[in-house]
């Protein structure tokens, strides 16, 4: 049985997932909240920070193009996204197709970011206050859209992919991670985690 949109936490759907590449995207999730958190007290010191931010804002474009759509949605939309559509039900495929439009709303986001870190002047307060909306809007999107693929996405490709399908995944997954390299990975994550530290919780 497919699960409901008001099924209860991930948590939940994280026990009932148990093939291995759905346990790599799930590790992905935290890392990519963490560095959204990130970036939101980053955004919300920016107005305390009299220093030129362009280069931050860059260092966050970055890690969000490289690491969270390159990689991460990447693998969801050409992987396990595609997979899932072949095997939902008609009725069901909305739910794919919400997930793929909400990747691209966060990818332009992220050009709106990369736009203002480009600016050859240093930004003004309504520059300033530009960047924090940015950064509030994609947490907020990428928390809910999160959220949906561990309550929905998630639990959908558990109840609908079998044993050929799962191997496949596995198969596909690994050579994009092939095609990408570690090493690349490696300082995405580095960079990831240097931006953590900056950007600490209070």
């Amino acid at each position: 049985m497919i699960p409901s949109p008001d099924m209860g936490a991930s948590t939940t759907s994280t026990q009932c997932v148990r093939f291995a590449v759905i346990d790599q995207l799930l590790a992905e999730h935290r890392e990519i909240e963490a560095l959204t958190d990130a970036l939101v007290r980053w955004g919300d010191g920016l107005v305390a920070r009299p220093t030129d931010q362009r280069r931050e804002a860059t260092r966050f474009v970055h890690v969000l193009r490289s690491f969270v759509a390159d990689w991460h949605h990447a693998r969801e939309d050409a992987i396990l996204f595609q997979m899932l559509d072949e095997a939902c039900p008609s009725r069901e495929r909305g739910a794919v197709a919400v997930m793929l439009e909400e990747h691209q709303r966060l990818d332009d986001m992220v050009t709106d970011l990369a736009l203002l870190a480009a600016a050859s002047v240093s930004w003004g307060p309504a520059d300033r206050a530009r960047v924090l909306s940015i950064a509030q809007s994609y947490a907020e999107l990428q928390r809910l859209h999160i959220a949906k693929e561990e309550k929905l996405a998630f639990p959908m490709a558990e109840a609908l992919l079998g044993g050929a399908a799962r191997a496949e995944m596995d198969i596909r997954f690994a050579a994009f991670a092939c095609s990408e390299g570690d090493e690349s990975l490696a300082v995405l994550r580095t960079l990831s985690s240097s931006l953590k530290v900056a950007h600490p919780a209070a």
